[in-house]
């Protein structure tokens, strides 16, 4: 049984993992000459570490949109710079 839910937590980190690196692929790509392409393997294994290493399932959903919502909360602060925006609440 442990063997399952350490496969489901891995599942859980890749899915949040994919998700963080599709967010972040924008800063990805600006900063590399091939789009970036080696970032998003980095974020699936940083997430799959994080949900393996989690102690339960919940922890592992916790620490997953965790992450997601780091990467989406980066995203807003480079479109707020990309488009110049100074006050946050009219973007």
């Amino acid at each position: 049984m442990s063997i399952i839910m350490r496969f489901f937590r891995t599942l859980v980190g890749a899915v949040s993992g994919i998700g963080a690196g599709v967010a972040l692929s924008p800063l990805l790509a600006s900063f590399s000459e091939s789009s970036g392409a080696i970032g998003l393997p980095i974020r699936i294994l940083a997430g799959m570490l994080l949900g393996v290493f989690a102690p339960n399932m919940r922890r592992a959903f916790g620490r997953g949109f965790l992450l997601v919502d780091e990467r989406l909360e980066e995203l807003q602060r480079q479109l707020r710079l990309a488009y110049d925006c100074d006050d946050w609440r009219n973007f």
